[in-house]
């Protein structure tokens, strides 16, 4: 049976905003022909009903894990912190999504070689009226310490999510790898890193991420970092810290020997350079607020020019 994964939990007013659409163009056709209001009840109340008991699986599901978490973490002997990671700014690319309001972190299980924890944020939706909360975004985070900095590196999984952070990062980073490893990850390097990149990122650890496919996968600072989705915690974790660990063995038989020749030699052995530190963001929500702005003022202004012709 496949296991209960959550990635993201809609409002009833989440759930309503996304079927609008649909219902606008079933009202339609039902007004077009009267056979058919009796088949879109049917279909109002099918949908309905589904997203109910969706919901309510969502919440028992969610207000089980933190029981669950804690009985893992016990069991194992690791650290258990309901509520504190060491900063929330530790969380790597999934603490800078855009729109993401209310950040908060959950259930921090820190073992030997990893720290783990729950990730959540609110998405809002805006209308004339207001605003609404219409979903909340879950990511399970573990990280592991690298023994040095290395550039940024983002592997944006294509089957986790349907690849979330496509507008996170400027295109022009994106690079494509050797082999088929382009059918499991979208791989950005920071510009004029790529030879640095590569020199650590060998076929080995490209064999070890493509086995943890179903994560995307961050390289910031001295850490190395899995995202995946919420399930059942045992299987979950025990999942994650496998496969991180198998990444970072590979990896730390590669990262030894790099060094930023940008940097002085004993610090490049140690540190990045601030250009390779960071990837670039993406100007895409920019561009989107900067467009929707343009349009509502001339709307605004050819309102104006409207009621000025009435008079």
């Amino acid at each position: 049976m496949k296991p209960q994964l959550i990635t993201k939990t809609y409002t009833f007013w989440g759930y309503v905003g996304a079927m609008y659409f649909f219902v606008i163009v079933g009202v339609i056709l039902a007004a077009i022909n009267e056979s058919l209001w009796p088949v879109l009840g049917l279909a109002v109340l099918l949908v309905i009903a589904y997203y109910a008991l969706r919901i309510i699986r969502n919440k028992q599901f969610l207000g089980e894990r933190q029981t669950k978490l804690l009985a893992y973490a016990s069991a194992n002997h690791f650290q258990h912190d309901p509520t504190r990671m060491p900063s929330v700014n530790d969380l790597g690319a999934v603490d800078d999504i855009e729109n993401a309001r209310n950040k908060r972190i959950q259930d921090t299980i820190k073992a030997d070689d990893w720290t783990y924890c729950d990730f959540a944020y609110d998405l809002y939706n805006r209308t004339k009226y207001g605003e609404y909360k219409a979903a909340t975004i879950y990511y399970g985070v573990m990280y592991t310490e690298l023994s040095r900095e290395l550039p940024n590196v983002f592997f944006d999984s294509v089957r986790a999510r349907r690849r979330q952070f496509r507008f996170h990062f400027a295109r022009s980073q994106r690079h494509s790898l050797e082999g088929d490893f382009d059918k499991h990850f979208v791989t950005y390097f920071p510009p004029n890193y790529t030879i640095d990149s590569m020199s650590f990122i060998s076929p080995e650890v490209m064999w070890a991420m493509r086995e943890a496919s179903d994560y995307d996968i961050e390289i910031v600072g001295n850490r190395l970092y899995l995202y995946g989705p919420l399930y059942e915690p045992s299987e979950q974790l025990a999942e994650m810290s496998a496969k991180l660990a198998n990444i970072k063995r590979h990896l730390l038989d590669n990262i030894t020997t790099y060094r930023d020749e940008r940097l002085p030699f004993e610090a490049g052995r140690r540190m990045v350079a601030p250009m390779g530190a960071a990837l670039q963001r993406s100007r895409f929500w920019k561009i989107v607020s900067a467009t929707i702005l343009i349009i509502y003022i001339v709307f605004y202004v050819l309102n104006i020019i409207f009621d000025m012709f009435r008079q």
